[in-house]
């Protein structure tokens, strides 16, 4: 219950307004990890609240590359994940790093890959994502590609 009352469920359904008064009363910090160790950001990115990003990292000095405290993923991995292109390109201006390895050595192109999400793709590669990385697995994004049209934006 305090998840959904708290900063993180208010991030996650975009409601700036409340996020705004969580941080204003103090008690909570934008960059502050949930039980599961998640910061709103993560969930920001992930739902693809992109005024609730802007709030906590232009407002809040939330940090564009924290990673979480298990699976080690950025808000970056997050929004590439599902393929909110408008979040990647606001945390990529922030400073997020795109080749970011999450626990797995996963990149952001690695999950927009794996998710089909050429326009995500085309996105980390047009600012410098690395198409070479290779994950735990011995796997670079491209081994992950199962469209023609994903293999395209990888080209």
């Amino acid at each position: 219950m305090e998840w959904e009352r708290g900063l993180w469920g208010s991030a996650m359904s975009g409601d700036v307004a409340k996020c705004e008064r969580l941080l204003a009363k103090g008690g909570v910090a934008a960059d502050d990890r949930d039980s599961s160790g998640y910061a709103a950001l993560h969930y920001a990115a992930r739902a693809g609240k992109l005024e609730v990003c802007r709030l906590l990292v232009g407002r809040h000095h939330a940090d564009v590359n924290a990673t979480t405290c298990k699976g080690l993923a950025t808000p970056l991995h997050r929004a590439a994940y599902m393929g909110h292109d408008d979040i990647c390109t606001y945390l990529i201006e922030k400073g997020a790093r795109v080749s970011e390895l999450d626990d797995d050595g996963m990149t952001p192109l690695h999950k927009a890959v794996q998710q089909g999400r050429e326009a995500t793709v085309r996105l980390l590669l047009r600012h410098g994502a690395d198409r070479e990385v290779r994950d735990k697995h011995d796997k670079r994004p491209h081994d992950y590609a199962t469209s023609q049209a994903t293999q395209a934006a990888l080209s």
